[in-house]
């Protein structure tokens, strides 16, 4: 499950980007100048979810156009855009087209992270609650990506979560170095080199999982992988 954005401004498009990622979000970027027919042969599956994001570079004529075929292609996605608030005349009418919510091109970083979050937890809540995980002290909640311990958010970047959401969906299992990359990277792992012991790393440390004060420990297990023990 992605975020979509399609916008021609680089500079914003970007921006955007990174604040998506920062907070775990998986982004895509959308050509606009190729249209949407090529974005639908990338994405043939109706039942597409997911939330699409209509920059501001975008004209209004040719945000209607895509949000009808959105709407027509991919009756699951979420549809949010950037506009004006001057301009809520065109707003009104765009929403009734079928977006499901907008902001404004001045909305801060983290409170777009935070509108497409909800976005998320509205339209897909099946999902997000499959993707909620409690452990105590640990508490892991998706979009935006968290996790609390004992009250206390701990600040993880977007592989180190999951990889800790990984490990602790394994209590108990022993986890191949190969398994934790598949799951984690989508790739073999020749292909991270040390990068799977570097996070895992990170994560026990930040986690407070090297001496069990928290009820879990992390072991590595030498030439395999690691195992995560409740205690």
């Amino acid at each position: 499950m992605k975020v979509y954005l399609a916008d021609t401004d680089s500079q914003t498009l970007s921006k955007s980007m990174h604040s998506l990622h920062r907070a775990g979000f998986d982004c895509e970027t959308v050509s606009v100048a190729s249209g949407f027919h090529e974005f639908a042969a990338h994405h043939p599956d109706a039942a597409l979810k997911g939330v699409f994001l209509l920059g501001m570079g975008i004209s209004d004529r040719s945000r209607r156009t895509w949000i009808t075929q959105l709407r027509s292609h991919y009756p699951d996605l979420a549809v949010l855009m950037v506009a004006d608030p001057l301009q809520i005349d065109s707003i009104s009418i765009l929403l009734q087209s079928g977006v499901d919510d907008w902001v404004s091109p001045s909305t801060h970083s983290r409170e777009m992270v935070a509108r497409i979050g909800l976005l998320f937890r509205q339209k897909y809540p099946d999902y997000v609650a499959s993707k909620t995980l409690d452990v105590p002290p640990y508490v892991f909640n998706f979009f935006p990506n968290r996790i609390f311990r004992e009250g206390q958010e701990i600040i993880l970047t977007a592989k180190e979560y999951e990889v800790a959401f990984f490990l602790f969906s394994h209590v108990g299992e022993t986890l191949s170095r190969q398994r934790i990359c598949e799951a984690v990277w989508k790739c073999p792992l020749s292909e991270t080199g040390r990068t799977v012991d570097t996070h895992v790393s990170r994560v026990r440390s930040r986690l407070g999982l090297k001496d069990g004060v928290y009820g879990y420990v992390l072991e590595q297990l030498y030439g395999y992988g690691y195992l995560l023990r409740h205690i």
